[in-house]
């Protein structure tokens, strides 16, 4: 290995042998000398890495072991040890530096060869010697003299072999070039910088002695909810920041439970594991005292544990509590994030599990955060990084510490820099500020290199105490990047006016956030702790008295208030198949909610359940829920919880929901009447109180009358038919209250309403995926409960936890004055307030300085290779006067963090807020103004105006005169129809013979898109919706064959396809039936052949149908159905698509699987990992892996190669994805690798009649109608 730098320091190897040794350093002596070349005798030696010595490394007194050395050389990585002495020949090693320990005797010892370039050291016991590699090296001892020397040998290895060499000339050009390919320790330059990250093991860990006990290792049996049970050894790291065990069959790389990942810890049997042990009388009631719950994930899952002891839970528990305390208190806000995310950078990147990043990795990682940096500049911070391990040609990997201080060297901050410039007296106008390197200008706390020769003790390199050296360097005329005590109170008064802080304040700031050792005992703060601590809760814009207190007047009706509601409380996730659990009410609760939601329905034994109705959820026992409530209910905050009851129960099983009702709530539920109220009454006269919200019942019905018992909780009622009393709570759908602000002729009719009655809106049913509205257009008409879905984290929870953070995020916020009833009852509502009114004169001046910005992220709409330039965009919500944007000028960096530096100016209403703006850190959100981050990318031009996010704005607007106009000539020309035959050979239902239309007629259908609506009740209407590819089953069609023109239709089939598809339907194998060329005509006959089935049990729903669409080869199923083909056009075009696919799909080895994602899936880095992977180790050149079909928000089809779906499918979760399902399909449809069939489909289709749809056929590419 060849260095240029003539003297070299070595703060790596001046440790390897110190820093876990036995003896202080303070008397350990250290001694260097160089080795050159020695070409007569064909030794390398080394001209730049030095022999270094340690004398007497465990003291004076002459007692060493082997197992000291052996364990001191294991502990700082160097194996494959051995015992013996030292060869009495010349050799050398070029794969491995050597150290060798003395343990008795001594030895005289020749270096280098037996010319003048060699040299001769004395080693006696207690002596180690580092030999770097090709430094040549013999005992001088003759054989008496050896018989009591001894050493402890050992090699740098690192998974490579160590080799012997003898100088022999033909060993001489290999082991140079093996020399220059070793890694060696981490050689630092002449500034010897100190790390930022210099915080001390011991900082900020607190010796509690249960903390202490927490690291034994202690056993435990844990239960999961199938009843199951595991005794696990369980105990808390080193490090004290995650709880880890073993006794599994885990991967090593899985990680434990990390205490930043914990939410809570519960005693007792009070999770929903618990529950279902009990249920299967696996544990009983006796053991709840030893019992304890770790709930992590967003208290979605839980890790259930049994102690032996009643103390030893009790331990634990006061261990875990501190622990979590001590997390949050430290941690909170911009540093528990960034940290968070930057392990999960680490883990994102690292594909192969090995714990460390290659230059590849990172690379990789930088281009997905948007970072671009020549390879050169990433090259220099991957080498000052990189403190543990380094080559001269290639600098391999980084493990997770050198990470973080690579983090560090890339997300400088020079913004902060220049506030400490300007207040420690540093020239600002420096002409390093811009590119000034984060890391501090004080020298490494490690021992200096001495000259060849010489020695010198650790006790007397260290003469100057680090506050002196800091005074020192302040008379440099250099930039200083950290404050003194004096210069930070300066700071917080001039600029963030606190007045009143104290000398002692700030040091007590500065023992909190400033992360180095250094910094803490001169009491400065540096760049990192300046950035921490005003990004902290307590630096907040908000006001701190309305974040911590109720300033609020809580002594008016509760109309007079918003209330923070939930929308389908029980449901975890999808409408459609999430898990129903109690939680998720735990979760609301503890978030300030004040009005949740519970669907019951009728369970088994006599017990009510709780799930969404006609869909797959998984249900939970009602009782479950309510005891949930109870313990939760008043934890947050102590006004009235509203308990939103769907009662979908039979009579029996409703005196058992009154009945735990109460036995469960007991003091707690308001049980007494308020019918004599004239006005409703307050949040403080109804403290700790749960009050039933429920559908009432219409005169002569019950609530459990089968006509009215369904899932719809909506109120028959317009803002103008409302009700007489002030205790009937009104419910609308979204589209409803939509409707009545959009379209009523007087908008004050939804405020009029609201002021005396709550008023709750809730999502419309198509959000199956979980949703939200967008709550502030509701909030300025008043509505009381804007009910929301708190499982989704998207832009409308941002702005709920925003609005409802003021007032000590109570869950309750007074009203504007403008919405409250006037004190003159002859005028209900001041008559100049219209939301929609955009002439307000009177407003504040809102002025925000964008400073800088980090971790901006892309859009989604921006695909993953591109790069953008950032912009940050300042969004307000409110009244239409108030809605307005504005966004900083388009930055030309590609860097973490980008200086802004733009002041923009506003002018809003504030309706909510007229006193403040709060802001929330979850995303980019805040309750009146919301920041959001946006990116422009490069591909288009740098002028053109960015596309606004989505509003409740986009509806139509044309004149409802208009539409029925329209709706009315459709109208005309259905009724022109001839009557629907029943020839199924032409379009299954829907005639081919149809009536000629005139010129006035056709151009009347080319107006319409070509699309022909019923003159029917559209209430009666249907859609059809055909299955494609993977829905093919053996035995399918036995159930619809005997239906009219069904066997016709399969001997059609069976002649143009030349093979007997009934029998190939019903008798299979599998094998054939899952092969393109079969499974494509089964679906498609027997799809049709169902439509005959309904036909003939439903007429009504095919012969009204409006609308048709089909997955994949199902769209050409519904193209027949629709009149664009005939059926046997159809067949022959599902022939040689089949075909045409199949063989596409047996040139290639590829697939389809379907994926199940969530918020926090991270789908394009799966599949960008799977390409990689292929291309590396499959060696596939131009591997495929995409989504091919949306088939609905959290489900995807992923189609491509086979190797990368497997890869997927076994790191999926890793990615975060929830489930996957290989689907049944030959082949990579809807992706490049069909790029072969593409070409004879062509064709195939310019042979084929194409005839304009008669009914509306959707297709499944853009979701718009064919129309030709």
């Amino acid at each position: 290995m060849l260095l240029k730098n003539g003297v070299v320091r070595l703060s790596n190897i001046l440790q390897i042998l110190l820093i876990q040794t036995f003896r202080t350093m303070s008397s350990v002596k250290i001694e260097t000398l160089t080795v050159k070349e020695n070409k007569n005798e064909y030794f390398p030696n080394n001209d730049y890495l030095p022999v270094i010595v340690y004398r007497q490394v465990f003291g004076n007194d002459g007692k060493v072991s082997p197992t000291q050395w052996e364990e001191l050389f294991k502990t700082n990585g160097f194996g494959h040890g051995w015992r013996w002495g030292i060869f009495n020949y010349h050799h050398y090693h070029s794969t491995a530096h050597e150290v060798l320990g003395c343990y008795s005797g001594h030895a005289k010892v020749r270096l280098g060869g037996e010319g003048e370039q060699g040299k001769t050291i004395e080693l006696n016991t207690g002596d180690c010697v580092f030999i770097p590699a090709g430094v040549s090296h013999k005992n001088l001892n003759d054989e008496t003299e050896n018989k009591n020397f001894s050493v402890v040998g050992a090699y740098d290895l690192k998974g490579k072999k160590y080799d012997m060499n003898y100088g022999k000339k033909e060993e001489y050009d290999k082991a140079i070039e093996n020399i220059k390919n070793l890694k060696i320790f981490l050689i630092m330059d002449e500034k010897q910088w100190q790390r930022l990250t210099d915080v001390g093991e011991e900082c900020g860990k607190d010796k509690n002695p249960v903390v202490q006990s927490l690291k034994k290792r202690t056993t435990f049996v844990k239960y999961k909810s199938n009843g199951r049970s595991y005794s696990r050894i369980y105990f808390l790291t080193t490090s004290e920041d995650a709880v880890d065990y073993f006794g599994s069959k885990r991967n090593e790389t899985e990680r434990a439970y990390l205490i930043r990942d914990i939410e809570e810890v519960r005693i007792g049997f009070n999770t929903t594991v618990w529950k279902e042990c009990l249920k299967k009388k696996v544990v009983n009631f006796k053991q709840d005292a030893l019992a304890f719950s770790i709930l992590y994930d967003n208290n979605r899952l839980s890790l259930d544990l049994l102690a032996d002891t009643r103390e030893l839970r009790d331990l634990w528990l006061t261990g875990l509590e501190f622990l979590i305390k001590r997390y949050r208190f430290h941690l909170r806000s911009y540093r528990e994030i960034t940290d968070t995310w930057m392990w999960e950078l680490f883990d994102r990147a690292d594909l192969h599990r090995s714990k460390q990043l290659n230059r590849s990795e990172i690379r990789r990682l930088l281009h997905i955060l948007n970072i671009v940096l020549p390879n050169d500049d990433i090259d220099y911070y991957f080498n000052l990084a990189n403190t543990k391990t380094e080559t001269f040609h290639e600098i391999t990997h980084l493990d997770r510490e050198e990470f973080i201080l690579f983090y560090k060297l890339i997300t400088n901050r020079p913004e902060l820099l220049k506030i400490i410039c300007q207040y420690n007296g540093t020239d600002k106008k420096h002409k390093e500020i811009a590119n000034y390197n984060i890391l501090s200008k004080l020298p490494i706390l490690t021992e200096t290199i001495l000259p060849e020769g010489q020695s010198s003790d650790f006790k007397q390199s260290r003469k100057k105490s680090p506050k002196k050296q800091r005074q020192e360097n302040r008379n440099d005329k250099e930039i200083n990047n950290f404050l003194t005590i004096e210069q930070l109170k300066d700071f917080l008064q001039n600029e963030q006016h606190m007045k009143t802080i104290s000398i002692d304040d700030c040091s007590k700031l500065i023992k909190r956030f400033e992360p180095s050792i250094e910094g803490k005992q001169c009491e400065e703060m540096g760049i990192d702790g300046l950035r921490l601590m005003l990004l902290h809760d307590e630096f907040c814009i908000m006001n701190p008295h309305h974040a911590n207190e109720v300033y609020h007047d809580m002594t008016r009706p509760l109309s007079d208030y918003f209330i923070a509601t939930s929308h389908n409380t029980y449901i975890s996730d999808s409408q459609v198949y999430g898990e129903c659990t109690p939680e998720t009410y735990v979760r609301a609760l503890r978030s300030g909610c004040r009005s949740v939601e519970i669907d019951c329905y009728d369970g088994d034994n006599h017990k009510p359940i709780v799930y969404h109705g006609k869909t797959f959820t998984k249900p939970v026992e009602f009782e479950d829920i309510l005891i949930a409530i109870k313990d939760n209910a008043f934890v947050y905050s102590p006004y009235p919880l509203f308990l939103n009851i769907e009662n979908h129960c039979s009579y029996e099983q409703q005196e058992v929901l009154a009945v735990l009702l109460k036995i469960i709530l007991k003091e707690y539920l308001l049980t007494e009447p308020i019918n004599d109220l004239s006005v409703l009454p307050s949040p403080e006269n109804l403290k700790y109180k749960i009050l039933i919200r429920s559908r009432r019942s219409p005169k002569g019905k019950t609530i459990a009358d089968p006509k009215i018992n369904n899932s719809n909780d909506e109120t028959s009622l317009t803002p103008k038919s409302s009700p007489k009393h002030c205790y009937h709570s009104i419910s609308f759908k979204e589209s409803k209250a939509t409707e009545f602000i959009k379209y009523s002729s007087d908008s004050s009719d939804l405020i009029r309403l609201t002021e005396r009655q709550i008023v709750r809106i809730y999502p419309s049913s198509y959000r199956q995926d979980s949703s939200n509205l967008h709550p502030v257009l509701f909030w300025l008409y008043g509505a009381q409960m804007v009910a929301l879905n708190f499982q989704a984290d998207d832009e409308s929870m941002s702005l709920h936890y925003g609005f409802f953070r003021d007032n000590c995020a109570c869950g309750y916020l007074l009203k504007p004055s403008i919405l409250l009833p006037t004190a003159d009852e002859t005028e209900t509502i001041k008559p100049t307030f219209d939301p929609k009114d955009r002439s307000f004169s009177k407003g504040k001046k809102l002025t925000i300085r964008i400073i800088s910005g980090q971790h901006l992220p892309k859009e989604k709409s921006i695909e993953d290779k591109d790069i953008i330039d950032p912009f940050v965009r300042v969004y307000i919500y409110g009244l239409d006067c108030d809605c307005h944007d504005e966004r900083t000028p388009l930055m030309l960096s590609h860097t973490y963090t980008v200086c802004l530096k733009c002041l923009l100016k506003l002018r809003p209403i504030l309706l909510f807020s007229p006193t403040s703006v709060s802001i929330v850190r979850s995303f980019h959100c805040s309750s009146v103004l919301l920041t959001r981050s946006a990116r422009h990318s490069q591909r288009y031009d740098k002028n053109e105006s960015y596309e606004d996010f989505e509003s409740t704005e986009n509806i139509d607007e044309s004149p409802v005169q208009e539409q029925f106009a329209r709706l009315e000539k459709q109208k005309k020309l259905f009724s022109n129809r001839k009557e629907i035959s029943d020839d199924f050979v032409d379009n299954f239902g829907i005639s081919s013979n149809k009536q000629e239309l005139n010129e006035e007629q056709q151009q009347d259908m080319d107006d319409t898109d070509r699309v022909i609506r019923p003159n029917i009740d559209p209430s009666t209407t249907s859609v059809l919706l055909f299955p494609g590819q993977g829905t093919q089953f053996v035995g399918m069609g036995k159930l619809v064959v005997d239906y009219p023109s069904v066997k016709e239709m399969f001997n059609i089939a069976n002649s143009i396809l030349g093979y007997d598809l009934y029998k190939k339907c019903t008798e299979g194998p599998k094998e054939d039936l899952d092969q393109t060329i079969y499974a494509q005509p089964a679906i498609y006959v027997t799809s049709l052949a169902a439509v005959q089935r309904l036909k003939s049990e439903n007429q009504q729903a095919v012969e009204n149908c409006v609308v048709t669409a089909g997955f994949s080869v199902g769209e050409i199923t519904a193209l027949t159905f629709g009149g664009c083909l005939s059926y046997e056009d159809g067949l022959r075009l599902i022939k040689a698509r089949a075909e045409a696919m199949q063989t596409a799909s047996n040139e290639v080895n590829s697939g389809m699987m379907s994926v199940f994602i969530g918020h926090e899936t991270k789908l394009g880095l799966a599949m960008e990992a799977a390409r990689e992977w292929c291309q590396k180790y499959m060696k596939i050149d131009e591997p495929v892996v995409q989504v091919a079909n949306h088939l609905y928000g959290e489900c995807k089809v992923l189609a491509g190669h086979k190797e990368a779906l497997q890869f997927i499918a076994h790191n999926y979760k890793e990615f975060n994805i929830r489930r996957i399902k290989y689907l049944p399909v030959s082949g990579a449809f809807h992706t490049p690798l069909m790029q072969s069939a593409k070409l004879k489909l062509i064709n195939v289709l310019d042979k084929i009649n194409m005839k304009p749809p008669i009914i509306q056929v959707m297709s499944n590419i853009s979701g718009k109608a064919h129309s030709k």
